[in-house]
Formats: C-alpha cells, structure tokens, sequence
C-alpha cells in the first residue's frame, strides 16, 4: 500500500492510499503522534500502521462526532452511520463505534421510538408512524414492541387528525364531498376506515 495523495484542507489532512481516500488527519496530530511522520507522498504504509491510525486516532475523533450528534436528539443505527459516512470516516471502525454507543446506551432505538411517539402519537397514524421510524432504519419488531407497551390508540390519533382538519367550521354545515375530502385526506395519512369513522362520532360527541 502507498499514500498517493495528501491533501490540505483547513485544519485537517486528508490521506489517500493506492488513489482511494482512506482516512483525514488534523494537522495538529502529526506533531502528538511521532509514528505520523512516515505518511508522506510515496510513502509505503505497512497494515499495522494504518491500523494503528485508525484504533488510535480516527475512531476516537468518531466516537466523538457520534456523541455530539446524539447530545442534539436521538438517533437511530442508520442514522448514525450515514452522519459518520457524511463526516468521510473510514466505513471499517463504524461498527466498533456503533458497538461503543450501545454498550454506554447512548444509542437506544427504543428510546428513540418512545421519544417519537410521545411527539406524534396523538395525530400520526400507525401506519405513519411505522413508515417514519422504518425509514430512520429501526425494524418494526422494536417499533411495535414499544407502540404495545405505550398502548398507541389509533382512534385517539385520528380524532386529533380530524378535529384539526374541521376546526372553525360546523360540521352539521359540512357537506357529503366535503366530509369525504377530509376522509380522504385521513386515509393518506395512514388511518383506518374504522378510525376515520370513530373520529367523526367522537368529534360529534364533543360538540
């Protein structure tokens, strides 16, 4: 293997091995880490050094980054992984970093989900919910396990939905193609037709 480019950018520099990028450095490191000096333009690098590289330098700056990002909010697995891929760490540590944040908890897709529905329980339906949480790569085993636990009401959701979609009219003034465009509507977003029609005789009821 041989370093084939180096490339200076602000603080840091980014080292390719054979033309493929492989890893960034900051500059700063090079003066902390005296094995540093044999990354030069030509230079061969032997497999224990790169790994070194990355045991001892790139995967603590990820580990890192990946705990910032989840200081903001939780994330999911996916989620993760595609920050740290944006970031151009190299593919090969992500799943010690993965490993890192569930052995501490600070990845928890349950908790993730449970922190989602207490946001969106009360107007997403199911089927929504399920969508979003699928597409932030959490398997819907974990999805529902926690929906069951916090006993998600469907029908509680849709008449929220509904009650938005009506709110300032009178719904005895409400005609059959104007209550089918808002049912319409209900559907698209994910909620039963059972649902839909509960919501409408709670939303009478409340009158």
């Amino acid at each position: 293997m041989v370093i084939t480019e180096l490339v200076s950018i602000d603080k840091r520099i980014k080292v390719s091995i054979d033309y493929n990028f492989a890893f960034w450095i900051y500059k700063r490191d090079f003066k902390r880490y005296a094995y540093l000096e044999n990354i030069q333009l030509g230079q061969e690098i032997e497999e224990e050094l790169l790994q070194n590289i990355y045991k001892k330098i790139i995967l603590p700056y990820a580990k890192e980054a990946a705990l910032a990002l989840l200081e903001r909010k939780d994330r999911s697995e996916l989620e993760i992984r595609k920050k740290l891929e944006e970031k151009e760490f190299p593919e090969t540590i992500f799943d010690e970093v993965i490993a890192y944040l569930y052995e501490y908890h600070y990845l928890d897709e349950q908790r993730l989900v449970r922190s989602y529905l207490a946001g969106n329980a009360k107007n997403k339906s199911k089927r929504m919910i399920l969508l979003k949480l699928k597409e932030k790569g959490i398997s819907q085993k974990i999805i529902e396990s926690v929906m069951e636990h916090e006993e998600y009401q469907g029908n509680t959701a849709a008449f929220c939905a509904l009650e938005k979609k009506v709110k300032g009219k009178e719904i005895e003034s409400l005609s059959w193609n104007e209550k089918q465009k808002i049912n319409a509507s209900l559907y698209r977003k994910g909620f039963t037709v059972d649902e839909i029609q509960n919501a409408w005789e709670l939303l009478k009821e409340s009158i």
